[in-house]
């Protein structure tokens, strides 16, 4: 048997279902930490006296966040690698998450969101370029819709999580 010389001839392998299981984790977390705010707007609106301006600040500068994350953060994943950046990117997910629970006013919460939106904004070309970068020609649509569904199966998990909280 001769060895592969394209890459696009390659088996779907094990390392392919861990690096497609490991780059949709950032889309999970996406969807998940975007549509909890939602379940947590329930508790923190009258805790924090957010009134309608607020909540809409929010919301807005959670995506004003996702613009400048997807804008930036593809760019400097290809100078210092995805793989790297991704690390980092679902690290800061989860410390500004932890951070997030401990917010005492509406400034320092918009602040969180916003911050949240940017390393959610970088997760979007990261997660995406990688799982591109090594899939086949033949895996590649099913890889990509994948990571697609897996922010939606965070979401969902997030609104569960949420229904059984509140």
């Amino acid at each position: 048997m001769q060895p592969s010389r394209n890459f696009d001839d390659l088996k779907f392998s094990s390392i392919h279902r861990r690096i497609l299981l490991w780059g949709s984790g950032g889309p999970f977390l996406d969807g998940y930490v975007l549509v909890m705010i939602g379940v947590a707007l329930e508790q923190l609106t009258p805790a924090l006296k957010l009134d309608a301006d607020w909540i809409g600040l929010l919301g807005a500068g959670t995506l004003a966040g996702l613009f400048v994350g997807t804008s930036l953060f593809g760019y400097i994943s290809d100078k210092v690698g995805r793989r790297k950046m991704f690390l980092i990117d679902i690290i800061a997910i989860g410390v500004i998450s932890v951070a997030t629970m401990f917010v005492s006013s509406p400034v320092e919460l918009l602040v969180m969101r916003v911050l949240i939106g940017i390393v959610i904004g970088a997760d979007y070309p990261i997660a995406t370029s990688m799982i591109t970068e090594f899939s086949s020609t033949r895996q590649r649509a099913f890889s990509i819709s994948f990571i697609a569904a897996m922010w939606y199966v965070g979401a969902t998990c997030a609104d569960l999580v949420g229904y059984w909280l509140l």
